[in-house]
């Protein structure tokens, strides 16, 4: 059959199928599950179709396109998060999508913000970020708030480490203290256990594994394991 003779699948066809797959076979068709929150799972196809999937109800949703236009770039990079929140007003519970998408322009990052209500069922967008660089690809929920590990690269020599957060209720960014590590790293990873916020320092030839065990107070951090590592020069 020739490529051009290939039928496409309608949206409707697509979601009911995908409705019947196991959680496993979604994964190997290459799904990339980017967070859950109340028995609701955010999970991607490519880097534009994002969907919301209840695997008690075998209800998927695909989400309207944010109005990012990509099509033309040669360099971007997307990070997302997935979470819930209540509405201050209405005492309503929403879930929330944010999706940050990172262009470079003459050499400068260029961060564009939207924000996803399935409530109101379409995006906003929120902030423009001219130089900050998110290194997790999905953010994680935690206290009611969206984390990804950051960089502020000041200029070419000089770099600021932190995580960023975002408020899901009021809609804004924010900084978490990191712990110090000793020595220098290559990698910085945010994570979640137990409800808590951690993260993962990764080192020339060791793991630490920090916990935060009251949210945001920077003197909570506390060393939990540092994993040995194979050493990548030897």
């Amino acid at each position: 059959m020739a490529v051009d003779s290939v039928p496409v699948l309608p949206p409707e066809l697509i979601s009911e199928i995908l409705t019947r797959l196991p959680v496993k076979t979604l994964l190997k068709m290459r799904y990339r599950i980017l967070g859950s929150c109340d028995g609701l799972i955010c999970i991607s196809r490519d880097i534009l179709d994002l969907f919301l999937w209840n695997p008690t109800t075998r209800k998927l949703k695909k989400l309207p396109s944010s109005g990012i236009n990509v099509s033309c770039e040669h360099d971007v990079d997307f990070s997302y998060g997935f979470g819930c929140c209540t509405d201050t007003d209405q005492c309503r519970i929403d879930y929330r999508v944010v999706e940050i998408v990172r262009k470079e322009h003459s050499c400068i990052n260029r961060y564009y913000v939207s924000v996803y209500s399935l409530r109101s069922d379409s995006w906003k967008r929120i902030e423009e970020y001219p130089s900050i660089v998110f290194w997790d690809h999905s953010g994680k929920f935690v206290n009611r708030k969206l984390h990804w590990s950051a960089e502020d690269r000041v200029s070419d020599s000089k770099s600021t480490f932190f995580i960023s957060s975002f408020d899901l209720v009021n809609e804004t960014f924010g900084n978490v203290a990191l712990p110090g590590p000793e020595g220098e790293f290559f990698y910085r990873e945010v994570g979640c256990s137990g409800g808590n916020l951690c993260l993962f320092c990764y080192f020339e030839n060791k793991t630490d594994v920090w916990v935060m065990k009251e949210y945001d107070v920077a003197e909570s951090w506390t060393k939990i394991a540092s994993i040995p590592t194979k050493d990548y020069e030897a």
